[in-house]
């Protein structure tokens, strides 16, 4: 555990939340080791694309971070490709990593070292 000092960070304006994730691709299989705060899931649709499920929705998608972490060299890159956020009943925003050259849809290999991190800037009021 920490030995510092930490503090609550300031937004300008009410109702911000920051929900994060990170998770292990497994190649062409489900991701595993699923980890964050506010996600209810995390779901392997097609190669390169994750949905990822929300616990609760949201009046808008702010802005996000998608990171990816591997072992090896590789030309993939992460993205948000569609959100949702705002869904009564299932709301959530789907991953994609891509090969940056060919601009196709790419799965991550699976290794202990590779992991796909998301964080969502969202706001939770229509006050601005």
């Amino acid at each position: 555990m920490a030995t510092r000092s930490f503090h609550k960070p300031l937004v300008i304006g009410p109702g911000r939340v920051i929900v994060w994730c990170t998770f292990r691709p497994a190649a062409g299989g489900a991701p595993t080791d699923v980890v964050g705060k506010g996600i209810k899931s995390v779901t392997r649709t097609a190669a390169g694309l994750f949905d990822v499920a929300l616990q609760d929705s949201y009046m808008e998608l702010e802005g996000h971070e998608v990171s990816l972490m591997q072992n090896a060299a590789s030309k993939l890159v992460g993205e948000l490709k569609t959100e949702d956020v705002a869904s009564t009943s299932a709301p959530k925003v789907t991953v994609r990593t891509k090969d940056a050259n060919a601009g196709t849809d790419a799965d991550i290999a699976a290794n202990a070292n590779n992991r796909v991190s998301l964080t969502l800037y969202l706001r939770n009021t229509s006050v601005t």
